[in-house]
C-alpha cells in the first residue's frame, strides 16, 4: 500500500506561494478577473459570470471563440464559476463529458490554454469517438471562499480543493442530467492541485463510480491503482514537485502477483533531455517524452514522462506542441491529445 506520510505539505506550501507571487506580475498572461484589485490569485481567481444556477439552458456553440458559457453555482455556501463548452452536436444529448480541473493560481482559461480540451472535446469524432465531449472546467478559489468566509487551509497546503468538492459533485450531476450525458463516457483530468482533486475522487469508491477513466498531471495518486478504473499519470522530469508516489503506482502493476504486461507506446531516444533547436526567435528547447501502458488483469495504468520545461515552474507544466506560456511548456506532444485518446479508448466497462 502507498504510504501517505511521504507527502510534504511544507514543500507544497512554499511552492504554491512562489507560484502565486510570480503570477502577480503576470496578470494579463493568466487572464484573471479579480473582484477587488488588491487580491492575489491565491485568494480568488474566479472570472465574472453571465449565467446562474440551475444549469437548465442548452448552449449552441461553433468555435473556440464562442463555445464557452459561464455558470455561477453556490452549493453548501461555496461559490464556484463553471465554464462549460457544449458542442452544437451535444444539444440533443448522448455526448460524453470531461471534467478538467486546474491547479493553484489558475482558472478555467489558463487550464484550457494547456489542455486545449475544449477544442479536442468538440473535435473528438476525428480521433475515433462516437460523439463529441462536453468539457466542464471549474474556476475554484485557492484559499478563501467569499460566500461564507471559509478558509480552505488543507487545499492551500496542496490537497484537493476540499471546500469545493460538494459543489463539484452536485454540479457535475446536474450537468449529466440536463445535457443527457452518456454515463458510460464520463472522465476527469486534473493538474497539480487539480490532480489532488482527481485523486480524492479516484480513491473514493462512491465518488469514482460515475467516472469511466481518470488522469492527473503534476500530482500523485493517493492510493493504489483501482480495478476497472483506467488511470493516466503525466509527470515532468524537471518538475520541482516530482511525485515518488507515482513510481509506487507503476510498480504496483509491475510487481503484481497476477500476470502483468508493459507496452511502450512512444519513447524518444534520450527522452529525459529536451531537444535543442534554433528559430528566428532564438534558441528553444522542446521536451521529449516516454509513454508506457501497464496492464494486469483488470488494472490499466498509462504513464507519460516528459522533459519539457516552462514558465514559471519548470517541468510543472502542461506540455503542448510548439508553444510556451504561463504553465504551458513546449514539447513534442500535446497534453490534450494524449488525454482525448485515453478517454476515448476507456469508456466504462459494465
Amino acid at each position: 500500500m502507498i504510504n501517505h506520510k511521504t507527502f510534504n505539505p511544507f514543500k507544497q506550501l512554499l511552492f504554491i506561494v512562489g507560484v502565486c507571487l510570480l503570477s502577480v506580475s503576470s496578470v494579463s498572461h493568466a487572464g484573471f478577473n479579480w473582484p477587488f484589485q488588491w487580491r492575489l490569485p491565491l485568494v480568488d481567481n474566479q472570472p465574472r459570470f453571465n449565467h446562474t444556477c440551475p444549469i437548465d439552458n442548452m448552449a449552441h456553440t461553433q468555435d473556440e471563440r464562442n463555445q464557452v458559457r459561464q455558470y455561477n453555482c453556490t452549493v453548501d455556501g461555496v461559490n464556484v464559476v463553471w465554464s462549460l463548452s457544449i458542442p452544437r452536436a451535444c444539444s440533443d444529448g448522448g455526448c460524453g463529458l470531461i471534467v478538467d480541473v486546474h491547479g493553484a493560481a489558475m482558472n478555467a482559461q489558463t487550464q484550457n490554454n494547456g489542455t486545449r480540451l475544449r477544442a479536442y472535446g468538440a473535435d473528438a469524432m476525428r480521433f475515433g469517438a462516437s460523439t463529441p465531449y462536453i468539457v466542464v472546467q471549474p474556476n475554484f478559489t485557492d484559499l478563501f471562499d467569499d460566500v461564507n468566509n471559509q478558509i480552505d487551509v488543507l487545499s492551500f497546503m496542496g490537497s484537493a480543493y476540499t471546500n469545493e468538492l460538494s459543489n463539484m459533485d452536485e454540479v457535475i450531476d446536474q450537468i449529466i442530467d440536463v445535457f443527457s450525458v452518456d454515463t458510460q463516457r464520463i472522465h476527469m483530468y486534473g493538474f497539480s492541485r487539480g490532480a489532488s482533486t482527481v485523486s480524492a475522487h479516484y480513491c473514493d469508491a462512491d465518488k469514482n463510480a460515475k467516472y469511466a477513466s481518470m488522469a492527473g498531471s503534476g500530482g500523485a495518486i493517493g492510493c493504489n491503482p483501482q480495478p476497472n478504473k483506467p488511470f493516466m499519470l503525466i509527470n515532468g522530469k524537471f518538475d520541482p514537485l516530482k511525485m515518488p508516489l507515482n513510481d509506487t503506482a507503476e510498480n504496483f502493476i509491475r510487481n503484481a502477483s497476477f500476470q502483468s504486461s508493459e507496452t511502450v507506446m512512444h519513447s524518444d531516444d534520450n527522452w529525459q533531455q529536451p531537444r535543442l533547436s534554433f528559430a528566428w526567435t532564438g534558441i528553444q528547447f522542446t521536451g521529449q517524452h516516454r509513454h508506457v501502458r501497464l496492464t494486469a488483469d483488470e488494472y490499466v495504468l498509462e504513464s507519460v514522462r516528459h522533459s519539457a520545461r516552462g514558465y514559471p515552474t519548470a517541468g510543472h507544466c502542461h506540455p503542448a506542441l510548439g508553444t510556451s506560456r504561463w504553465l504551458v511548456c513546449r514539447a513534442n506532444f500535446d497534453m490534450g491529445r494524449k488525454l482525448i485518446d485515453f478517454f476515448i479508448a476507456h469508456p466504462k466497462q459494465d
